[in-house]
């Protein structure tokens, strides 16, 4: 499969120009402040990674096939994080966040643990994809299964914010449904296309909204 990656190689340029007026900014170093600066650095690892194994997916035959199990095994454990991430930062806007006992913290990030371990063993027990001496890169029926946890993140993101909504100003609520309708879109875009990389644009733009939150 040939890849259509310009989209995310323009995003990513608009990306890092978003972190350096953000660090060269004298942002208030609040927790809120303190999360999004990392989610900005992870979303640029993040498309810049995504670019990367679109390549190397290209070459998977003339390629070690270790390549692609390591840099796509770290590409999607990125993939898993970053909606976890997105449900601390919509926490951290209602001020909530050190409100939060061990077991509600627990239980935020358990479905991207299991998907993380998933993950870990996927080289050898090929769960959401593998590499194939003919075929190449091939993606297995329960790859979805990560895109389905991603959705069910951005789902109890959308449901926390409407319950807190009172606790959001008119342009948070706003930025916030932006995001959440950004990223499902893409995500349905992503399924129907898998050759463009749609989601990782998406991603980007979507945390470039949120610069503006």
């Amino acid at each position: 499969m040939n890849y259509i990656i310009e989209y995310e190689v323009c995003v990513i340029i608009f990306v890092i120009a978003i972190i350096v007026v953000f660090y060269n900014s004298h942002f208030f170093p609040s927790t809120q402040n303190k999360l999004f600066g990392s989610i900005l650095v992870f979303t640029v690892a993040d498309m810049i990674l995504d670019v990367v194994t679109a390549i190397t997916i290209e070459h998977a035959l003339i390629m070690p096939f270790w390549i692609n199990y390591l840099l796509n095994s770290i590409f999607y454990t990125m993939q898993t994080i970053f909606p976890v991430m997105g449900l601390f930062y919509a926490i951290a806007i209602t001020g909530r966040l050190w409100l939060m006992g061990l077991k509600k913290i627990l239980l935020s990030i358990t479905p991207g643990i299991i998907v993380i371990l998933l993950l870990i063993i996927n080289p050898f027990a090929h769960i959401f994809f593998y590499l194939d001496n003919v075929e190449g890169y091939v993606k297995t029926p329960y790859f979805f299964f990560m895109h389905s946890v991603a959705f069910i993140y951005l789902l109890i993101i959308a449901l926390y914010l409407t319950k807190h909504r009172k606790e959001l100003n008119k342009k948070q609520a706003t930025v916030a449904t932006l995001f959440i309708l950004i990223i499902i879109t893409a995500m349905a875009i992503q399924l129907i296309y898998p050759q463009v990389l749609i989601l990782g644009p998406a991603i980007g733009i979507s945390v470039i909204v949120m610069y503006f939150m």
